[in-house]
């Protein structure tokens, strides 16, 4: 995925619609739009027995998946909001140190309830698990290759977490997801997770939105201004005019 360089005025750009959990900046006579990585949402679902009702065979991850787990990292995250505008090398790599460091506990201690998802000998999604030092389940890693998606993929994966979950007596299960990605946003609704509320987003939310006004008022301002000083040159020549009888 790549940002977006849009030719427009500045007129056109203050008037134009805003996506949340994206960042719309002005300069070159361009609207530049990037995501947002400070804008995350934490949102939780209940831990309860779930149907698995998979296309696939859904078992537990081992360490001896990790090549498999790396291929299907890198074609599942290659054209996301996640990576945009990362070269595939530098995905390539990030694929590598991720599974490595949730292998080694470097997020928290990873649970055994942790899943992939295979069909024949490919691996097309996975969902990684760990502890937080609150001693309460994480959902670290979620993914599914392009060619499996809309298929139950993802949702049979935690299904599946979920049900070793609730047997290890674990009682929910919290997530994070960008606001900018609206795949996993509704995903994480569909399935039931509820988002916990955020002051510190609220309020940016709050004061995007007033600088936003005051922006606005300032180049209506300026416009008005602008018009004004038409105003009073054309009224000055009308002057001359009338007093050198022109």
């Amino acid at each position: 995925m790549k940002s977006q360089h849009i030719p427009m005025t500045i007129d056109e750009f203050h008037v134009m619609p805003r996506r949340l959990g994206w960042k719309h900046e002005y300069w070159d006579g361009c609207a530049h739009i990037a995501p947002s990585h400070a804008g995350i949402a934490t949102t939780t679902v209940v831990v309860q027995p779930r149907p698995v009702q998979a296309p696939c065979v859904i078992r537990a991850v081992t360490e001896a998946d990790m090549p498999g787990l790396e291929r299907a990292y890198l074609t599942a995250f290659q054209d996301t909001i996640d990576y945009c505008d990362w070269a595939l090398t530098d995905i390539q790599r990030a694929a590598d140190n991720n599974l490595a460091s949730f292998f080694a506990g470097m997020r928290g201690p990873p649970l055994p309830a942790a899943q992939i998802a295979i069909h024949g000998t490919d691996v097309v999604g996975a969902v990684l698990i760990v502890e937080k030092p609150n001693g309460q389940p994480f959902l670290d890693l979620l993914f599914v290759i392009p060619a499996w998606h809309r298929k139950g993929v993802a949702t049979a994966l935690v299904a599946a977490a979920l049900n070793e979950l609730a047997a290890m007596g674990y009682q929910s299960l919290t997530s994070r997801f960008m606001l900018g990605n609206v795949e996993s946003r509704a995903w994480h609704h569909r399935f039931g997770f509820v988002d916990e509320p955020d002051l510190f987003l609220a309020r940016g939310a709050q004061l995007g939105g007033c600088f936003q006004h005051l922006e606005n008022s300032l180049q209506l301002l300026a416009v008005a201004s602008s018009a004004l000083s038409r105003l009073r040159r054309t009224l000055k020549i009308g002057h001359q005019r009338k007093k050198f009888g022109r």
